[in-house]
């Protein structure tokens, strides 16, 4: 599949009459994707004028995942779960559940469109796309896509957030010679869609809170569908995780020398990522240095985002403070700082009296609260 006269119906299936809409959001990272795939659950009746896919959670990025990912891309981000011999299984059962909710959706019969939610669609690459499009393409359904973009440094700063509260994978991306743990790349899946279904199935819009209904991006996307979304409560949630943090995160994910870390029931460690999250600090932030260089790697979305969406990205607000630029910086803690982390432990009846600045005694900390969870 490589343009978009290759996408039509393959002989055998349902003629385009009988297609049904299927509306693809595809995120990306902190552009309120959470917000509205919790509001579309809230809401998910017919009656209301859609169906939304439900595959277990409202965020449906690990099942699209492992139906499409790239064999060494779904190791990396699988690797404390599963191995190489696994992956057959998980992408049979991955694209068998998939299939079924389409068909359940389409068996409803709604009068507006079947809707799927899954930020990880943000990051595909193009043979990744072609997989999916193929798979969509053995169904009687009708794909277009719908997704927010940010500029280049929020995104990485924001998708960073994410890789590490759903679990960093044991190696993560650290270039010694560069300074940094985080990879500069922004993935550009838009101009992949454009170029395999065409532009007028395909509606990106720049993430600007400014610029929607009511400044929610909730609101912007319900009137994209034609649905009003006042037949059902709004849920806004998952504002991103302080600096804080994200570098205790980092130290667990990294450090922690425990044999959950990584692994165990991902509810148990969403819960323990969010209430690490809900710790006081200043918002998490890319050194300057960093965002530089970001917006230079990426220099070629600002250009195309204004050819393609008719507006340039909105300048981003400078905050103050230095920021991460390193490992070194993520793993460096001050006294306010593990004062802050002894009083989370102390809620759980856990004494610091060892903790020190030393990473590796903060990750056993974190290893004896996470492990209080059950």
């Amino acid at each position: 599949m490589t343009d978009t006269t290759t996408f039509g119906l393959h002989e055998g299936s349902a003629p385009s009459g009988r297609r049904t809409r299927l509306v693809v959001h595809f995120g990306g990272h902190k552009t309120g994707s959470s917000s509205i795939q919790e509001t579309l659950q809230a809401g998910n009746d017919p009656k209301n004028g859609f169906v939304f896919l439900f595959c277990g959670h409202p965020n449906s990025s690990a099942m699209m995942q492992n139906a499409f990912l790239l064999p060494e891309k779904l190791l990396s981000i699988r690797a404390s779960e599963a191995t190489r011999a696994d992956l057959p299984a998980m992408r049979d059962w991955a694209r068998t559940h998939l299939r079924r909710i389409i068909l359940e959706g389409i068996a409803a019969r709604p009068e507006g469109p079947l809707i799927l939610s899954a930020e990880s669609i943000s990051s595909f690459v193009p043979e990744e796309v072609d997989m999916m499009l193929a798979f969509f393409q053995d169904l009687p359904v009708e794909p277009e896509f719908i997704g927010y973009i940010r500029e280049p440094a929020a995104y990485l700063r924001s998708s960073y957030q994410e890789i590490l509260k759903l679990r960093m994978p044991p190696n993560p991306v650290f270039a010694p010679a560069e300074a940094t743990v985080l990879p500069l790349t922004h993935h550009a899946v838009v101009e992949t869609l454009d170029r395999r279904v065409g532009r007028e199935r395909v509606q990106v819009f720049i993430y600007d809170r400014a610029s929607f209904p009511e400044g929610s991006v909730v609101r912007h996307f319900f009137s994209l569908l034609g649905v009003d979304p006042g037949a059902f409560t709004r849920i806004d949630s998952n504002q991103g995780m302080s600096q804080l943090a994200v570098k205790l995160l980092y130290t667990y994910r990294r450090l922690g020398d425990c044999p959950f870390a990584n692994r165990g029931p991902r509810r148990v460690e969403h819960k323990f990522a969010e209430d690490l999250g809900r710790l006081q600090d200043v918002p998490f932030e890319l050194h300057p240095e960093l965002r530089d260089k970001a917006r230079a790697v990426n220099s070629h979305i600002f250009g195309w985002a204004e050819a393609r969406l008719g507006r340039p990205f909105p300048e981003p607000e400078a905050k103050a403070g230095t920021g991460i630029r390193s490992e070194a910086d993520l793993l460096r803690f001050s006294d306010e700082e593990l004062a802050k982390l002894s009083a989370h432990a102390a809620e759980f009846g856990i004494s610091t009296a060892d903790l020190s600045a030393d990473p590796r005694a903060v990750a056993e900390v974190l290893c004896r609260i996470r492990q209080s969870y059950g």
